[in-house]
């Protein structure tokens, strides 16, 4: 993708790179260690979080991607092979009540992980968002998605009721206590 453009969809950086970035920097592109990795590895993603950083306003109109590419293939596989997985596996501990949960991603098996309410909420929005879309938006999300766990976003076997800001007051309102129920 970024070979391709500046930003991971388009001209300007946009929800997509700030949302990615955070981690990238804080987790890759302070440690030294990891840093010479990516710079030796992935230079490009090295530049970009380096772009990111330093963004300003642009002064002209941005461009950005119509469609999204087979270059982003890759990422969506690996968000629903990991991210979906845990935001499920969260979600069905929760619903049951349980404080801790394991999963297996990639042939990893996790224990013992604490159950997030804040999880739970992130489920919760994004089923939201994708109800929102128009009957055809929601097909062109699945065709991008033919991901293993992609279906938690819009199906609704496994439970996502947080019971947080249902009066929609975020990010205005009590913060959330992501590991303990009695805190709304």
């Amino acid at each position: 993708m970024l070979s391709e453009r500046p930003f991971v969809l388009g001209s300007s950086p946009s929800i997509a790179d700030f949302g990615l970035m955070g981690p990238m920097l804080r987790h890759f592109g302070q440690d030294p260690t990891p840093a010479a990795i990516m710079r030796a590895e992935a230079p490009r993603v090295f530049d970009w979080v380096s772009r990111v950083w330093n963004a300003a306003e642009h002064a002209t109109q941005p461009s950005f991607v119509t469609e999204i590419d087979a270059s982003a293939n890759p990422m969506l596989q690996e968000i629903c092979e990991t991210h979906l997985v845990q935001l499920a596996e969260n979600a069905k501990a929760w619903a049951a009540g349980n404080e801790r949960f394991e999963m297996r991603v990639q042939g990893c098996h996790y224990r013992n992980l604490p159950v997030s309410r804040y999880r739970v909420y992130c489920l919760e929005r994004l089923r939201e968002a994708f109800q929102a879309l128009s009957a055809p938006g929601r097909e062109s999300v699945k065709a991008l998605l033919p991901y293993r766990k992609a279906e938690v976003v819009w199906e609704s076997e496994v439970p996502a009721a947080s019971a947080y800001d249902e009066a929609r007051q975020a990010p205005f309102n009590k913060a959330i206590n992501v590991f303990q129920a009695e805190n709304n």
